[in-house]
């Protein structure tokens, strides 16, 4: 594949499964990349230094695909940058399931819930509107419908032959909060 691929979905929406299905087909997959791409947390208190160093990174680097941070974070400035890559955004069926994903996930973490729900689902429009003002290869991927579909889907639109099911990694129930605090 010549263009990059940029996973612009939010925690809890399939992002891990993502990048696993890249890995799969055969791309340089990168995935939660913020120490890798020297970046300065918190990601919003430092974006006027984050955004050289990241694009640096996505310009320089092996990968092909990127998901998850720091891609959400900075999908505007990678919308605009990589104007013949492909996006790819991955949401929930609705934002009740991605409040109950977020709450199992962050069990026992000082999270803000009613505040990440207003970004979720602003930047989400935004997304869609920023990538089909622009013209960009985008597709939205709903995590929760059939995994073979989107397998397909997915499949069709960075024209791969072959089109394995997206699996389904990282639930919630399977994962413990303190190895989550803890990474």
């Amino acid at each position: 594949m010549d263009e990059k691929v940029f996973c612009l979905g939010d925690s809890r929406t399939g992002t891990t499964s993502l990048h696993q299905w890249f890995c799969e087909q055969g791309l340089s997959s990168v995935h939660y990349f913020i120490r890798e791409a020297g970046l300065i947390e918190p990601l919003h208190r430092h974006r006027g230094a984050n955004w050289p160093r990241l694009c640096r990174f996505l310009q320089s680097s092996r990968y092909e695909a990127f998901s998850d941070y720091p891609v959400r974070a900075f999908f505007r400035e990678i919308v605009s940058e990589f104007p013949d890559a492909h996006f790819v955004l991955t949401t929930r069926r609705d934002v009740e399931t991605w409040r109950r994903s977020m709450a199992s996930f962050f069990r026992g973490s000082a999270i803000d819930l009613e505040l990440l729900q207003s970004f979720y689902l602003a930047w989400n429009e935004e997304i869609r509107a920023l990538c089909q003002e622009k013209q960009n290869h985008f597709i939205e991927l709903c995590i929760d419908d059939d995994s073979r579909i989107n397998g397909r889907r997915l499949a069709d639109f960075l024209g791969f032959a072959t089109a394995p099911a997206i699996p389904h990694l990282n639930r919630s129930e399977n994962v413990s909060s303190t190895a989550v605090r803890a990474s």
